[in-house]
């Protein structure tokens, strides 16, 4: 292992995987209330000094930030192609105004709606 405390580290990553929740998920708190509260976990690493706090934070989150990596570059590359997609109807527009009509542009390509 890091040779750390194994207690700071899973406190560590059990504040990370509550992180993770949306705010749309919440607790009911009360059985007979409607106090209604997102989950969080606030988490404070307290040691004497050198005793490797800091390292273990990285550690924690490397996965959840590979998660987000990966959540990133997908929602990068349909971006991508949705704006490449409102460039090729601009185009196409423009060509129908300008010649009138528009029999010999290819069609519109629909986005799949889920």
């Amino acid at each position: 292992m890091m040779g750390v405390d194994a207690g700071g580290l899973a406190a560590a990553a059990l504040a990370v995987c509550a992180a993770a929740i949306p705010d749309s998920i919440q607790l009911k708190v009360k059985r007979h209330d409607d106090w209604m509260e997102s989950p969080r976990i606030w988490v404070a690493l307290i040691g004497s000094p050198s005793t490797k706090k800091s390292p273990l934070i990285p550690n924690a989150t490397a996965p959840l930030k590979k998660i987000d990596r990966a959540l990133y570059r997908a929602y990068v590359e349909a971006k991508a192609e949705y704006d490449g997609l409102d460039k090729e109807l601009t185009r196409l527009r423009r060509l129908q105004s300008t010649f009138g009509y528009a029999s010999r542009t290819p069609p519109l390509r629909r986005r799949k709606k889920f």
